[in-house]
């Protein structure tokens, strides 16, 4: 997870990287981030794709403007609906472990993510929003997991024996250049491995 790092539009949409797809989208949601050190609140835009979760403000706040986690990222997905209060809005609860090494401007503690739907938003696209983030977060996880058997790794393959060579005790076939057999004429050798018979008795070597 990482504070940004988002390269937007004119728009103000998340410019994709490379093969990522949109999935799903919010336009109008309140958030709140918890920081170690700060937390920081807004109004802003959330976007799903098959690599990240992005949140992006409406107006920049204390040097925040965008926020990028991968799905593997994600240490936990909540949605919860209200219960005891009906008109509080429903809201997604994200805990986001930090980039490695404290970087991305987050120190080396988790994060909390709050997003809330504001009034008078959207609530079916909210709660597909929510199940789409669940399901591709769960995808991620379990291919991330699969990976590492799948990857081609040489350093587990033993090195390729070396080729065998003629040897004396194998037959020697003399082809001789020029019309026929002299003194003056170039040899070549052409070694020819002969094969063992198929009763031959152990060590039998050709």
């Amino acid at each position: 997870m990482s504070l940004n790092t988002v390269t937007l539009s004119p728009a103000r949409t998340p410019t994709p990287l490379q093969d990522e797809v949109d999935i799903r989208h919010v336009d109008a949601i309140e958030y709140t981030i918890t920081l170690p050190s700060k937390k920081l609140e807004g109004k802003g835009k959330i976007f799903l794709t098959d690599l990240r979760l992005i949140l992006v403000a409406d107006v920049p706040t204390d040097g925040f403007e965008t926020l990028a986690a991968p799905h593997t990222a994600l240490l936990s997905v909540k949605a919860e609906a209200p219960r005891l209060n009906l008109f509080s809005p429903p809201r997604i609860v994200v805990e986001v472990k930090p980039s490695p090494g404290g970087g991305g401007g987050l120190g080396d503690a988790p994060a909390r993510v709050e997003f809330r739907l504001v009034r008078g938003g959207d609530k079916d696209a909210f709660h597909s929003f929510a199940g789409a983030l669940d399901k591709t977060r769960e995808r991620a996880v379990n291919r991330s997991r699969a990976n590492p058997e799948d990857e081609f790794d040489l350093r587990e393959w033993p090195p390729s024996p070396p080729p065998l060579l003629p040897t004396p005790s194998r037959c020697v076939v003399s082809a001789y250049g020029g019309p026929g057999p002299s003194s003056s004429s170039t040899a070549t050798t052409t070694y020819v491995t002969a094969d063992a018979p198929s009763d031959a008795p152990p060590g039998y070597e050709p």
